[in-house]
This record gives C-alpha cells, structure tokens and sequence, in this order.
C-alpha cells in the first residue's frame, strides 16, 4: 500500500488492520481451510466489513471530499472483503454437501 494512499493516510492503523487481516485470511484460503476454519473466517470477514461500511458511511458525512473520490477509496479494501466473504462461504457450503453417490457425477445436469 503506497504511503500516499488517502484511505491509509486518513484511517492509519485502523486500514493497516484491515489489509493485515485480508492477508491472513488469504493465507488460509492458500491452505484449504476446514469448515470450522471457514465458519470463523467468515464471522471475521463479515466482521470487518461492518467496520469498513462504518469508516465509509463517517467519511461520507465529512464530506471533505466528493463521493466518486470517498467511494474509489474504499473500493478496493471492499471488493477484497467481498471475495473472501464469497470464499468462505464456498467453502462451509461445499463441506456441508453429501459426497455423490457411485456412478453419479458431483453436478447432474436437470
């Protein structure tokens, strides 16, 4: 993250915090996390997304600057807590389904 980054200039620890726990979350999806681990990253992930709405919604009122600026700030922490939130919840869903039974392939076409 560049350090004229205006998100991180204006949020500091609190947007290093965020990137830092995308990070971990990224490297526990490299590992192929187990349902339980999902569950937990996904409760994070939820977790940090009320948090960044938080932020955004507080910068808006400010109005210091315009909302297509505002918006393009947080566009990219979002979109990454977007992805992992769909991964996660991938993954506890594909945990939860019943093996395919023999001479069955895992999708039958309708």
């Amino acid at each position: 993250m560049p350090d004229t980054d205006p998100l991180a200039l204006r949020h500091g620890a609190f947007i290093a915090t965020i990137w830092s726990q995308i990070g971990e979350a990224r490297t526990l999806a490299g590992l192929g996390p187990s349902p339980d681990q999902s569950a937990t990253q996904l409760r994070r992930i939820r977790h940090l997304q009320r948090q960044v709405r938080k932020a955004h919604k507080l910068e808006m009122a400010r109005q210091d600057y315009a909302t297509p600026t505002v918006d393009g700030w947080f566009q990219p922490v979002e979109q990454c807590l977007d992805r992992a939130e769909q991964y996660f919840s991938a993954r506890i869903l594909t945990a939860n389904l019943p093996p395919p039974q023999q001479g069955q392939t895992a999708i039958q076409a309708p």
